[in-house]
């Protein structure tokens, strides 16, 4: 009865991500996040088909191609959960370390390998691999949520962290178990498919925006220039109007003191400045004040002898070294090169003085 069950439940999975996988890839594979949960959807096909009770009857041509697709599919979960919490998500040098790390355990087991010699620390480091990504995405699932400014994302990030504690206790429990046929029906009952059920109702007739978290174009709903709510658009006023006084030049300001500096719940204000403003997150948004006022010192010719720490302490950084980092991803260039260029400029085209 127990292998009865767990075969259907492995084909069931099996269906449903590869349905999934090919859906994805059919409606928004132009999207990061879209192109990587198909090639998660059918790493996690490829994983049940050769560790489920169909991979003994699989041929061992294609068993094998089928088992390394498989391999990635941790990596890829990671890739995925991250393209979606975090806007302008591109994979970087490492990214790239981290796809690598949490490949080479699933791929190494397919294969038989001499387990003398240190292997055992090899074998351990394999099993908490998978762990460790879980608990990096759940812990930017909880950390980022405070500066989210999407409502359904900031909701979804609670989701995240939950689903992927039951897939981790799920998995802890099933191999605890000595029965593989118990051990899989743990692992499909309690967290495999009920995942992809939830996530087949969330993707239900694929939009290119919902990986994205873009709302729906409601009818109903009055439109304004701006986007903001007609009630309002008094706070999105006072709101520039308060960070164009140099609110935003306070060190550690946060979207909770924003919102008691105006007198309005955070909620209020996390809207508007997604729908006023146009804005995904609280950093970019405060980030985007504090470069431009230090965009304007450095280029400043009377101010070319001030240090580039002094000049970001004043535009509101707690430290230098993020300073740096958010100026070279926005701007393409260091805060010291884009002043060099600025004043060379400046030098370039002098001010001419009148006659005597």
């Amino acid at each position: 009865m127990t292998s009865t069950l767990t075969a259907g439940l492995s084909g069931g999975f099996i269906a449903l991500a590869t349905l999934l996988g090919l859906l994805a890839w059919r409606d928004v594979r132009k999207d990061l996040a879209g192109r990587l949960m198909a090639g998660l959807c059918l790493s996690l096909a490829a994983l049940e088909l050769t560790t489920g009770p169909v991979g003994d009857a699989l041929p061992s041509w294609l068993w094998t191609p089928l088992r390394l697709t498989g391999g990635f599919n941790v990596a890829l979960l990671w890739l995925f959960f991250l393209a979606v919490l975090r806007d302008g998500f591109r994979i970087r040098r490492l990214e790239q370390v981290g796809f690598v790390l949490f490949s080479i355990g699933p791929l190494a087991r397919t294969f038989d390998w001499d387990r003398a010699g240190g292997a055992d620390i090899l074998e351990t480091l394999i099993s908490v691999a998978p762990f460790l990504a879980i608990a990096h995405v759940m812990w930017v699932a909880a950390s980022e949520r405070g500066g989210d400014l999407v409502q359904g994302r900031q909701s979804a990030r609670i989701w995240v962290v939950v689903i992927l504690s039951a897939a981790a206790l799920a998995s802890v429990a099933s191999e605890s178990l000595a029965d593989p046929d118990a051990a899989a029906l743990v692992r499909l009952a309690l967290s495999s498919l009920p995942g992809l059920a939830v996530v087949s109702v969330w993707l239900t007739a694929i939009e290119p925006g919902r990986l994205r978290f873009d709302p729906a174009t409601a009818a109903d709903h009055p439109a304004t220039p701006s986007g903001v709510d007609p009630r309002d658009q008094a706070l999105l006023a006072g709101l520039v109007s308060a960070m164009d006084a140099g609110l935003y030049r306070e060190p550690g300001l946060t979207l909770e003191r924003v919102a008691k500096v105006l007198r309005t719940p955070t909620h209020r204000l996390r809207a508007v400045i997604n729908q006023g403003l146009g804005h995904r997150n609280f950093a970019a948004f405060l980030n985007g004040y504090r470069l431009a006022h230090a965009k304007a010192a450095l280029a400043d010719p009377k101010r070319g002898r001030e240090t580039v720490l002094a000049i970001a302490y004043e535009s509101g950084f707690a430290a230098l070294q993020t300073f740096n980092r958010v100026f070279k991803e926005v701007e393409g260039d260091t805060p010291t090169g884009y002043r060099e260029k600025r004043l060379r400029e400046s030098a370039q085209n002098p001010i001419s003085l009148p006659n005597s």
